[in-house]
């Protein structure tokens, strides 16, 4: 027979413990983690979002280009067919 255990949160907590440690006797994990404070992190988020200001500002700048190219080919094509139109009669 098997006993009922009931699992506590005391009880998942040395569980998980002891599952730990086998894993780091064999290597497959490590419990080196550095603890950062939260001000050595803001540079870093600081850096991301100018990046995705950049990015907005390049996106920008693209689809301005984008709206003459578009413009331009518009009226090519407009004024190709009226050549055209011309030439036939």
């Amino acid at each position: 027979m098997s006993a009922k255990i009931k699992l506590t949160p005391a009880v998942l907590k040395r569980i998980i413990a002891e599952e730990r440690e086998k894993l780091e006797k064999l290597g497959l994990i490590t419990n080196k983690a550095v603890e950062k404070d939260a001000h050595e992190q803001a540079s870093a988020l600081v850096n991301k979002i100018d990046y995705v200001k950049k990015l907005g500002i390049k996106e920008a700048d693209l689809k301005r280009k984008l709206k003459l190219v578009s413009e331009m080919r518009k009226k090519l094509m407009s004024s190709s067919k009226s050549k055209n139109k011309i030439r036939r009669r």
